[in-house]
């Protein structure tokens, strides 16, 4: 049965309304996004002003050089994903971009957001490598442990650091999942799938920039959201549905 997993943040990426198909406004350019192929529409609560970044891995928000050039953000932020050396691009293919694990990784430098931050992520990991980031935001990590790799059932042992460490949830190896994380100083939390959160105090420090993939962490993303808030349950429980309902495998 394929896993879904959650990683709250307090900071994620940008909505749409519960139902209606709105359309996402980027830099003047018109990105119609209403469903997957699951037919999940996306959940009000990313259409309440904090989502600050929203990156989908479908061909019109990606440009292409030797590998993804830029990984558009359909919200007005305007928070594109480059990467500059072509060495380093991950690739695009089957509505995913992939991280090969030798150096592979994209980024923006110009997100800035004080906690509480929201993530949440539709991906797949590959292959664990100690200590390496998942999702880098300056003074704010969700990674490796650096002490533990595989667990038994090939689950891979997970920590957050916004100043302070937190032992996260297991993530699956070769199985689609969705992540949420909540950095919000002593009431950080993580989630992966419809599974109870993990919490603990990972620190107050802010988001400065995002990187994906540093280092060399064997991975892929379908999509991937920030938002300058602490989802609620509730509203954690209705992305994660939306996500889960958009991609039944990867």
């Amino acid at each position: 049965m394929r896993k879904i997993y959650f990683v709250l943040i307090g900071m994620l990426l940008s909505g749409i309304m519960f139902g209606q198909g709105m359309n996402v406004m980027h830099n003047g350019n018109r990105a119609t996004y209403a469903s997957g192929g699951g037919g999940a529409s996306y959940p009000s609560v990313l259409d309440d002003g904090n989502t600050e970044a929203w990156y989908i891995a479908e061909s019109q928000y990606i440009t292409e050089d030797v590998g993804v050039e830029t990984w558009e953000d359909i919200t007005t932020g305007g928070y594109d994903l480059t990467q500059s050396t072509d060495a380093n691009q991950p690739q695009f293919a089957n509505d995913s971009v992939s991280f090969d694990g030798a150096g592979d990784a994209i980024s923006n430098g110009s997100i800035s957001i004080s906690q509480p931050v929201t993530i949440y992520a539709a991906m797949i990991v590959h292959e664990y490598v100690s200590s390496d980031e998942y999702f880098d935001l300056g003074s704010m990590e969700f990674e490796a442990d650096n002490s533990v790799g595989l667990y038994p059932g090939d689950s891979i042992r997970t920590r957050l650091n916004a100043g302070a460490l937190f032992d996260g949830p297991y993530l699956p190896e070769d199985d689609i999942f969705i992540l949420c994380v909540v950095f919000n100083g002593a009431n950080t939390l993580a989630r992966v799938d419809d599974n109870a959160a993990v919490t603990d105090d990972a620190g107050a420090s802010a988001a400065s920039g995002l990187t994906i993939a540093t280092g060399d962490q064997r991975m892929a993303l379908k999509e991937l959201i920030v938002r300058s808030s602490a989802d609620s349950e509730s509203d954690q429980d209705d992305v994660i549905d939306y996500l889960n309902g958009k991609y039944p495998s990867f």
